[in-house]
């Protein structure tokens, strides 16, 4: 499926250019190692530089690209040890997340959850979706995961950390049956949480992020 390249005015053109640039980058337009060429995308969209700049610099902060003085900029391949670090973190964060959200439930957060898992597993069952909607309803069940904790520094870097992972997930070959067992783990994770069991939300949880992580490292 194709990223359609538009802008919308008078949303901010930075966060515009930055939104298009992930998406070409999940979709596999982009993949590691490919350099984003910025006066291409002055033409394209018929604006100034500084814009697109700002964008990639934000893409940079979140370790997304890199930056070299020959090449510009470019798509970024995590190494191995990054990996296993960028797991490691989304486990943490992600566990101490759902320990202080099981202190207030929030019957709201739950029912959304709910949502996302009944949307998410109907459309992995479509082996032509586009890995947009995937990452989209991914993006989501985690988000609201990660809200429960009502933490708003816990939520910010957690969607820095996950949209990482998702575009490192692009650089292999995702498997639709990987992307049904993922929706399917989510499902377990949501039961667990209604059941209010805090080592079942756990290890449901690490089952996930575990079976994610190493899905990947086979390409290591």
């Amino acid at each position: 499926m194709a990223v359609e390249n538009k802008l919308v005015i008078p949303k901010n053109l930075s966060d515009q250019i930055y939104d298009i640039i992930l998406k070409n980058i999940i979709a596999g337009k982009y993949k590691a190692g490919d350099r984003i060429d910025t006066q291409k995308l002055v033409k394209e969209f018929n604006i100034s530089r500084s814009p697109i700049k700002d964008a990639l610099n934000k893409l940079h902060g979140a370790g997304i690209i890199d930056i070299s003085p020959r090449i510009g900029h470019y798509v970024r391949k995590l190494t191995k040890n990054e990996l296993v670090d960028l797991f490691e973190f989304r486990l943490i964060l992600e566990t101490s997340a759902i320990r202080k959200a099981l202190r207030s439930p929030t019957e709201k957060e739950f029912d959304l959850l709910r949502n996302n898992v009944e949307q998410s597993i109907k459309t992995a069952k479509n082996s032509e979706i586009s890995m947009i909607k995937i990452f989209e309803l991914d993006k989501e069940f985690h988000r609201i995961l990660v809200s429960l904790a009502q933490n708003y520094l816990m939520s910010k870097i957690h969607n820095n950390i996950h949209i990482l992972s998702h575009a490192v997930r692009t650089q292999f070959v995702e498997t639709h049956e990987r992307t049904v067992a993922a929706q399917n783990e989510h499902k377990e994770i949501l039961e667990s949480i209604e059941s209010k069991d805090i080592r079942k939300i756990e290890s449901a949880i690490t089952m996930h992020l575990k079976n994610a992580e190493n899905f990947l490292l086979k390409y290591f």
